[in-house]
């Protein structure tokens, strides 16, 4: 049970989180519509569809991910999050974080990960200048 203080501290560590949602991440639940349509669009881009990203093993958001268009303010959410509050941020696909690994995600299957180490990506990426992309185009740079 927690006690008024250990409470009130863990509700403003909440209201924080939302806030730093709002600031830098895509809106809640966002869709990009067709999958098939959005990746002829965008060819080249890393996007999970109905990808969920976890603070620790505590769920923060949920929608389509366009990691190549929002990985700078994935870098500086983590940033600021870290800040206040110690661990990694996940970033998993639909069935590892959703159903019945809603409370108990797989944070192994994480296909992008920040913690006080850098950023770890478990698929191949390269880069075109400071945005990552999944083709063979860009330049590759292990991270």
């Amino acid at each position: 049970m927690l006690l008024p203080r250990e409470a009130s501290r863990y509700l403003v560590k909440l209201t924080m989180v939302d806030a730093y949602l709002m600031d830098y991440l895509p809106e809640q639940g966002q869709m990009f519509g067709s999958k098939s349509g959005y990746r002829m669009a965008h060819p080249d881009h890393i996007v999970y569809f109905n990808a969920n990203l976890y603070w620790n093993s505590q769920k923060l958001w949920w929608g389509d991910l366009d990691v190549s268009r929002t990985f700078p303010s994935l870098i500086k959410f983590y940033h600021n999050l870290s800040k206040d509050m110690h661990g990694a941020l996940y970033c998993l696909p639909e069935l590892a974080g959703r159903f019945n690994h809603e409370s108990d995600p797989m944070l192994e299957a994480a296909f992008l990960r920040f913690d006080r180490f850098g950023v770890h990506w478990q698929i191949p990426v390269y880069w075109d200048g400071d945005h990552p992309v999944s083709n063979i185009g860009g330049e590759f740079r292990p991270t």
